[in-house]
């Protein structure tokens, strides 16, 4: 985020150095000294010496705008923000200020202050391509997906090399449920870059969209080999793997996943579901308790939990999972039908057969209604 423009040596340093220690008021030297600093990438050197220009002389527009890209380059975004609003307070006409204070303000995570600047950036100087590409991601950040992709096409028409461009037009695209435009994006971005994990995390989403799940699995385990720690293309890898019904590589993809990011719930729920079809039941009720754990209001996950304890003999625990998953949903009419088979099981006829009436009562589904017929039957025959 620096303006600085101008060259200097370290000896040209020194003569400054020892010029603002002969006359320590003299603040257009302070402010050469400062561009020096920044040169040379000594971003607390150029901040100090910066501010002793600004303090001496505040109506500096040039040397506030200085001083915020150094704040900037050393993460500190609120002094930055100030010291760039006040360059552009001074002067308005600063084209890079007003760039470098929307990229301060979405560093603080105030993207409708970022947007407003980077529009009068763009305002200056309509030409400024990566201006535009920044506006797009600030538009991203606000889930203004329109506005996002109407700013990345335009950066990739002024710059049609600007790869992050395209790759986030990719994004914007596929959240606005526009996946053709999205895969034809994300495979221009990996093009330009064939290395950027990005595009091809974006190209994989955008495929399993369109359940295209052979070409996603490519593309997401290409993402994976580029950048292992993207957790959202382990997840999704796993669940093309799963669409594929190749379920051991599912369950190593959602391993992954949640080896990355703990907390994920939907990879722990999904790891569960790719352990049951592989019949290792164990595992796939620790995984449905592990997203459970994360998220008590995960009604489909409670469900499969029972369903799991039940294959593994565990009814009594099958039962708690299943009260649960239709305590959150009551009508979930294949948990109440479980429910009552799980009840059956424990011996608890009386229980099962009032669940059973439950489920023909609220069901018009023909598999479910055959079930709760049949247990009722045997219960009632005393089998």
């Amino acid at each position: 985020m620096d303006d600085f423009t101008n060259e200097f040596t370290r000896e040209e340093i020194e003569a400054l150095e020892k010029e603002v220690e002969r006359n320590p008021d003299d603040a257009v030297a302070w402010a050469d000294l400062g561009f020096c600093y920044g040169n040379l990438g000594d971003h607390q050197q150029a901040s100090t010496a910066l501010q002793k220009a600004v303090e001496l002389d505040p109506s500096l527009a040039s040397v506030w705008a200085n001083l915020g890209g150094s704040y900037a380059s050393l993460g500190n975004c609120q002094q930055a923000t100030d010291a760039l609003r006040k360059a552009v307070e001074l002067d308005p006409s600063l084209v890079l200020a007003w760039a470098n204070l929307g990229k301060a303000y979405g560093e603080l995570g105030d993207y409708q202050q970022a947007v407003e600047a980077s529009e009068k950036a763009i305002e200056l100087e309509p030409g400024l391509a990566p201006e535009w590409a920044n506006l797009g991601g600030f538009y991203t950040s606000l889930a203004n997906f329109q506005q996002a992709v109407k700013a990345y096409r335009k950066a990739i028409e002024l710059d049609p090399s600007l790869v992050l461009a395209w790759a986030n037009l990719g994004r914007a695209c596929a959240e606005l449920g526009d996946y053709q435009q999205a895969i034809e994006a994300s495979q221009k971005a990996v093009e330009l870059e064939p290395d950027l994990a990005l595009a091809w995390a974006n190209l994989g989403w955008s495929y399993t969209s369109l359940d295209n799940f052979q070409q996603a699995a490519a593309a997401l385990q290409k993402a994976v080999e580029l950048e292992p720690g993207l957790t959202p293309a382990w997840a999704n890898l796993g669940g093309s793997y799963a669409a594929l019904g190749n379920f051991q590589q599912a369950v190593e993809a959602y391993q992954k996943a949640v080896e990355l990011e703990p907390g994920l719930t939907p990879a722990w729920a999904n790891l569960g579901g790719s352990y049951a079809l592989l019949g290792n039941f164990q595992q796939a009720v620790e995984a449905y308790q592990k997203a459970v754990e994360l998220e008590p209001g995960l009604t489909p996950a409670w469900a499969n939990l029972g369903r799991a304890c039940a294959e593994l003999g565990n009814f009594q625990q099958a039962v708690e999972a299943y009260r649960k998953a239709v305590e959150l949903e009551p009508g979930l009419t294949p948990a109440w039908a479980n429910l009552g088979r799980a009840y059956g099981e424990l011996g608890n006829h009386e229980r099962a057969i009032e669940i059973y009436r439950k489920v023909l009562s609220i069901t018009d589904d023909p598999d479910l209604t055959r079930l709760a017929q049949d247990g009722l039957k045997s219960l009632q025959a005393g089998v």
